[in-house]
């Protein structure tokens, strides 16, 4: 009996994003390969972006699709934080994979059938990751894609072939996309989900994790479009520098020496740039 493809969930977080909502789930609409469910989440944006949330999602999915449970919306409660938002949905996921796509960045035509076939290619990954296209937060393109056409292009190239992927993130820092990636369920639910303390590193805190005893894999093509914001919450430099500290710290607590020296240097890195 031939082996049934991948299931995969696109998670979609929004916070007072609402005028980039219908775009985002536009892309999201507009793949090749289908998304098998939609979760949207809003952190209590206090603003009309649940609404617009409702409203696209019936325009582009179907005006029942809330009931029929292709949909999904989670905006209940008070705002806290994207980890803990992702971890709601984590809860509620009934796919293999899924997918976390920021309200103001966008999916290109192909991501899904791209990063599901490295999925059924390579079944042992937890996270198949590809390239960015980098825009301004105006959506025009910065002409460059990450990782690469940075610094971390060459170690994203490494993950060509799958391998663990904690020691290089530990030597050079977050080379895998924290939106856009395709990430096991089952595998993301055994190692904790998500820490709802890491309030803007959540993403490099999961790889960390995964990273030590599951293999990544890199597919070398463009899977997403990422917005730079000078407003988000990945630059409030106090905040940030701490939390990466705090992860860094704690993946290597307990490691070889080699390992904490990496983390050191690494946490003195991240030091140096925000002062």
């Amino acid at each position: 009996m031939p082996e049934q493809p991948p299931t995969v969930t696109v998670v979609v977080a929004c916070y007072r994003q609402a005028a980039l909502v219908p775009g985002c789930l536009a892309g999201v609409a507009a793949q090749t390969r289908p998304a098998d469910r939609v979760v949207l989440l809003d952190d209590a944006s206090g603003d009309d972006s649940p609404q617009v949330l409702r409203a696209s999602a019936r325009e582009l999915f179907g005006a029942d699709c809330f009931e029929t449970g292709r949909v999904r919306l989670l905006d209940e409660g008070p705002n806290v934080g994207l980890a803990a938002r992702l971890d709601q949905a984590l809860a509620v996921l009934r796919t293999d994979w899924f997918l976390v796509l920021a309200a103001d960045d966008e999916l290109v035509p192909r991501s899904l059938e791209v990063l599901t076939a490295s999925a059924a290619a390579h079944p042992g990954c937890a996270a198949h990751f590809g390239d960015l296209e980098v825009m301004a937060a105006d959506g025009t393109p910065a002409g460059y894609r990450r990782p690469a056409q940075t610094w971390q292009g060459a170690v994203a190239r490494r993950y060509l072939t799958p391998a663990l992927p904690h020691r290089d993130l530990l030597r050079w820092n977050n080379f895998v996309p924290g939106g856009m990636t395709l990430v096991s369920t089952a595998a993301t639910r055994a190692a904790g989900g998500f820490r709802a303390a890491v309030r803007t590193t959540e993403d490099f805190d999961l790889w960390l994790r995964l990273g030590r005893e599951h293999p990544f894999r890199y597919t070398g093509t463009t899977v997403g479009r990422y917005r730079v914001v000078p407003t988000s919450k990945s630059r409030d430099e106090p905040v940030s520098v701490l939390d990466h500290a705090s992860v860094v710290g704690r993946a290597a607590a307990g490691g070889p020496p080699a390992a904490r020296r990496d983390a050191a240097r690494l946490v003195a890195l991240r030091w140096s740039l925000a002062v």
